[in-house]
């Protein structure tokens, strides 16, 4: 695609106040560069070009507004999620090691929540080029998909080690598996796939695509749980014990539990218990009504961001041109 840079000392003496300010603190000037191509080709080229576009000192330069803010976001948002995966797998095998006490149950939810992830983003990156899709679907899909991977996997990897336990071989422990946790799991997923469906109600906003995000991970979450975990648990059958952690914490199942005496309380006064609980929960509900929602803009970026300070001099220098205008497009054919 042509790239055409209009510079600010090319400008003639009428248009100059619109790309050249002076004042007391010094000259500001606007050199723009337009990619003529479609939106999501020049965030293309604008991830090529990034480094290239810059002014040497002694200037001071932002690069910045429209396609600059859009793959600032981008860029953000990938780093962002790379940092959080870096950290919260190890996070979490240390926690799932402690809790079952072996390092190879461990690594399961963890491999459930990793490959989740990475089909849904993949299918979101698919869904993009026939629909409009937020950049910040990723996060969705990492949060959402490997929360429910690893809380699904959980209810399946425990219940197959607690009917090894009990003697079973590991077939019957895997069809056990199957269908308990099995059913509860795929009952779940479909419920909460439903109700991020509910975000696709907001029309004009964001939401729509975080609820596709949501969704597809949800369910890619219970297929993976439902259908690949029980392969793979049948295949390890005992070397699901491999690798025993010493300081692990004892959760056989006990009917003097800790979460057995809860169940016990619950289960004698249900209502007792259901009442306060939904008037909680439909009181944190409420601020929802007042919700005002409005699309993402550079504000949303962090105080010290170069895109977020460009824009912020715009604002200041030439406040007519910082995104205040409304385009009104007219077909005239027939």
């Amino acid at each position: 695609p042509d790239v055409v840079v209009e510079y600010s000392w090319e400008v003639g003496a009428v248009d100059r106040k619109d790309v050249v300010s002076e004042d007391e603190d010094g000259t500001y000037a606007i050199n723009k560069i337009t990619f003529s191509t479609n939106r999501k080709e020049a965030k293309s080229l604008m991830n090529e070009l990034h480094d290239t576009v810059s002014i040497s000192a002694p200037f001071e330069g932002w690069r910045t507004d429209g396609i600059a803010v859009d793959w600032t976001f981008d860029d953000r948002i990938k780093k962002d999620l790379i940092k959080a995966e870096l950290v919260s797998g190890p996070l979490s095998i240390l926690i799932l090691g402690i809790v079952f006490g072996s390092i190879m149950a461990a690594l399961l939810p963890v491999g459930v929540g990793v490959g989740t992830v990475l089909a849904a983003i993949g299918m979101t990156i698919w869904l993009s080029n026939v629909t409009d899709v937020t950049v910040y679907a990723t996060n969705i899909i990492s949060l959402i998909g490997i929360g429910v991977s690893i809380d699904y996997s959980l209810f399946l990897v425990n219940r197959f080690r607690e009917e090894l336990e009990r003697g079973h071989d590991v077939r019957t422990a895997t069809a056990m598996s199957c269908a308990t946790a099995g059913k509860a799991v795929f009952y779940s997923g479909i419920t909460v796939a439903i109700g991020l469906m509910g975000m696709l109600f907001f029309t004009n906003t964001s939401l729509p695509s975080l609820g596709i995000g949501g969704t597809i991970a949800v369910t890619i979450a219970m297929v993976y749980s439902t259908i690949v975990l029980p392969a793979v648990m049948a295949a390890l059958g005992h070397r699901v014990n491999k690798w025993k952690i010493p300081f692990a914490i004892d959760m056989s199942a006990r009917d003097d539990g800790t979460w057995a005496r809860i169940a016990k309380r619950v289960m004698d006064r249900p209502w007792t218990v259901l009442i306060p609980t939904l008037v909680l929960l439909i009181g944190a509900g409420v601020p929802f009504a007042y919700a005002e929602f409005s699309l993402s803009s550079w504000k949303a970026l962090p105080p010290d961001d170069e895109s977020r300070l460009g824009m912020e001099r715009i604002d200041e220098v030439w406040p007519d041109q910082a995104a205040n205008s409304i385009f009104i497009v007219i077909d005239t054919a027939g």
